[in-house]
């Protein structure tokens, strides 16, 4: 695939200060069900070692904990279908700009987002754009330092392990019934949660350097004011 030699530069300014945000946010709203989710386990255990004096009590704590945790969880849904769009947006924009003066990419811009949507292929061709898009903005800016790679593979661990924990909670909940299955399912769901915290922590710090490296490749500097008399 060829470049775009005679495209400018498409600054990500406004859309990096938005993803950051919506990271941010998705940090506090994650923040919140670890909270939530701690009190639902903690009725949980007191559903398990019978410590409700009667079934009228119990009932009305366990959809007092319902209720909470259905506002958090769309809460989270919210700001995760958010966040994954800027962030895909974002992904797009820098393999743009990475391939500005690149003479050939492996990946164009759209394959370095449509690779998270096809199976199996998700779980190693998404690293290996995202490896192109910095590598090349490394090469451009004159940056040989090779420190990005470490915090490349941190975020994939954590993507990867991320996912399949999250999957097991949701497949774990669908099937949980009895308060022995609640409880797992619970731990497991708590678990999703806390991966999730150093993964968008590791993305903030992979958007801002990588951004503050393309501009570096791509922003000339300001012209010097000529000398005054």
């Amino acid at each position: 695939m060829t470049g775009h030699p005679e495209t400018p530069y498409r600054d990500s300014t406004l859309l990096t200060q938005w993803t950051l945000w919506l990271l941010y946010a998705q940090i506090a709203i994650t923040a919140a069900a670890l909270w939530t989710g701690s009190l639902e386990r903690s009725l949980l255990l007191d559903m398990q070692a019978g410590a409700f004096e009667s079934n009228e009590a119990m009932m009305a704590a366990a959809e007092a904990s319902d209720r909470q945790q259905a506002f958090i969880g769309f809460g989270q849904m919210g700001v995760f279908i958010a966040s994954g769009v800027l962030i895909l947006m974002w992904i797009y924009r820098s393999s743009y700009n990475a391939s500005i003066k690149t003479g050939y990419v492996e990946f164009t811009p759209g394959w370095s987002v449509g690779w998270y949507f096809i199976p199996i292929m998700m779980l190693w061709k998404p690293f290996q754009a995202m490896k192109e898009i910095w590598r090349n903005t490394a090469r451009q800016a004159g940056d040989h330092s090779d420190g990005w790679q470490a915090l490349l593979g941190a975020w994939w661990f954590l993507w990867i392990a991320g996912n399949l924990v999250s999957n097991a909670a949701f497949r774990m909940s669908l099937r949980a019934d009895e308060v022995d299955e609640l409880i797992a399912s619970n731990l497991v769901t708590i678990w999703s949660d806390v991966l999730s915290l150093p993964l968008a922590a590791v993305f903030i710090m992979m958007i801002r350097k990588l951004t503050a490296l393309q501009k570096l490749a791509f922003v000339p500097e300001p012209a010097a004011a000529p000398a005054t008399a």
